[in-house]
């Protein structure tokens, strides 16, 4: 559990409880999220760039509609595989 505090100009808020999550502007947030996501490329074909809180599939072709299919089949490996293996809520 961690105890937050924020500044806002000259004032400081009361000290409240993060009970899960890793807060905002933390130092160690873009490691943590990288050692989350470092898997995610097990389920893609295409390059997937992790940098960090972000992610990017790489996709090249000349053809935006082969791009759009790659992309959506990208999207539809991560889905059902990794993003329910690894967050826990259910689509409906």
């Amino acid at each position: 559990m961690w105890i937050i505090l924020v500044p806002i100009l000259v004032l400081v808020s009361k000290p409240a409880s993060v009970t899960y999550g890793v807060p905002q502007d933390s130092i160690l947030g873009p490691l943590l999220f990288l050692i989350y996501v470092n898997d995610m490329s097990s389920v893609t074909k295409n390059k997937l760039l992790l940098y960090a809180d972000d992610s990017a599939i790489l996709v090249a072709n000349k053809s935006r509609s082969v791009i759009g299919k790659e992309l959506s089949d990208e999207l539809q490996a991560i889905a059902p595989g990794w993003l329910i293996t690894n967050c826990h809520f259910t689509l409906v």
